[in-house]
């Protein structure tokens, strides 16, 4: 049974069992979910609320808001999810004050594919509006392996570019 979770983003809990193993040198993440909205995207709250209501609203006050819209809204569809896995690499690369490069690493992170993209993205679109920001297009999927096996590390914009490479 799937629920909704907030905490500092919005995302459903998921459970994946046998774990796929092919995740080639990346470390597994254990507790997994599917990130419906990022916190950056949750801002959107605050701003709206603001122009709104012409009054300032507090990061408390914000996170005890969406609390409530995630509480009271209805479960999610259940996630169909594929069982191959994917493989999304971004280079993250740091540059001095000049525009030198001082630093670049290759960030790589499995994935899932969830296939009811049409249903969870209507789904999203009824939190959003509960929530009282635009809609926010999204490509659904559960990262289940990166670089350091923290779930905060994985790349937060995979696309369906990223299918490309399968393994």
């Amino acid at each position: 049974m799937s629920q909704l979770r907030y905490a500092g983003s919005i995302s459903i809990p998921v459970e994946v069992n046998p774990r796929p193993q092919d995740t080639h040198g990346c470390i597994g993440i254990e507790s997994l979910h599917c990130t419906l909205l990022l916190p950056k995207q949750l801002k959107a709250v605050k701003k709206t609320h603001e122009q709104t209501y012409q009054e300032t609203m507090s990061n408390k006050d914000m996170k005890a808001y969406v609390k409530e819209v995630v509480a009271n809204h209805p479960d999610p569809p259940m996630l169909v999810l594929g069982s191959n896995t994917h493989l999304a690499t971004r280079v993250i690369a740091t540059h001095d004050e000049h525009g030198e490069l001082l630093s670049s690493y290759e960030k790589r992170t499995y994935f899932l594919k969830v296939f009811n993209q049409e249903e969870m993205q209507t789904y999203l679109d009824t939190l959003t509006d509960a929530l009282g920001i635009p809609n926010v297009e999204r490509f659904f999927h559960v990262s289940i392996a990166n670089n350091t096996g923290k779930p905060t590390d994985s790349i937060g914009d995979i696309n369906a570019d990223d299918l490309g490479v399968s393994k």
